[in-house]
């Protein structure tokens, strides 16, 4: 069942009054079709030392000079009150526009001056008293259905809200490429239909844990929020017709969740 076919079907099924381009999803960043790549960093922290060398490298040194490298917006983001994450973990989200662009960039910041003027206390960590454990990597490509990365209105508005990260292992790749397309034909469309704020970026991941996986993120102002609609999609019919599919049944074997809020620099 291809997408126009199956968004006709589901449209009328829950009633929502979608045609032609308001149907799509809601980004101007769009019109390029340019699929951008993602690398999320996750950072082990040992203790409360690490968490405040952590943020300010990122936020006097690590955002402006990937920015100014053509690397925004940057989301940095730390594990939700009260989540057993919670002061162990630093989040790093970076955009970029292609494998080329990704390595330009690690190159150039060895040479960047200003970079390494602001990394400095970062950057000379001795080895006994490093700056993290470890950091964790994760490589994406965006998502044919939404290329590129957004800015998610509360964030323009400078209003509180909430990340959710979410990430769909399968079982083999044959069933990941599915899940995929389950998203980019029509549950990409069933999210908005039902009033989720547009997801911040959809990733399909090329290298990192728990692989073959996609990983998305979405925005809510607030765990009642976020919890009301889950239960809206749950129970929806364009769910219940979507997962019905034949072709997309089985494509998930186990689902992950993390949730976090931003860094008071956080571009996201």
């Amino acid at each position: 069942m291809r997408r126009r076919e199956f968004m006709a079907t589901m449209i009328g099924a829950t009633g929502a009054a979608m045609t032609g381009a308001s149907a799509m999803p809601d980004t101007a960043a769009q019109d390029s079709g340019e699929q951008q790549f993602y690398e999320l960093r996750r950072y082990h922290l040992e203790s409360a030392q690490d968490r405040r060398m952590l943020n300010d490298y990122w936020r006097d040194a690590a955002v402006p000079a990937h920015n100014r490298l053509g690397v925004k917006p940057i989301g940095v983001f730390e594990p939700e009150k009260g989540t057993k994450e919670e002061g162990k973990i630093l989040y790093a989200l970076l955009p970029y526009r292609s494998l080329e662009h990704m390595m330009a960039v690690r190159g150039k910041l060895a040479y960047d001056e200003r970079y390494q003027n602001a990394a400095e206390a970062y950057l000379s960590t001795p080895k006994n008293n490093p700056a993290y454990e470890r950091i964790e990597n994760k490589l994406m490509i965006a998502f044919a259905g939404q290329p590129q990365i957004r800015v998610p209105e509360l964030t323009k508005q400078g209003k509180p809200r909430l990340f959710e990260l979410r990430t769909y292992e399968s079982h083999n790749e044959y069933k990941a490429r599915l899940k995929v397309e389950m998203f980019n034909e029509a549950e990409i469309e069933l999210f908005q239909s039902l009033g989720f704020p547009p997801a911040v970026f959809h990733g399909d991941t090329i290298i990192g844990k728990l692989v073959p996986n996609l990983t998305y993120m979405l925005v809510y102002e607030d765990r009642k929020q976020r919890d009301a609609l889950w239960k809206k999609f749950i129970n929806s019919e364009g769910w219940k017709e979507l997962s019905s599919v034949e072709r997309y049944k089985n494509t998930v074997s186990k689902v992950h969740n993390w949730f976090m809020r931003p860094t008071d620099y956080s571009q996201l």
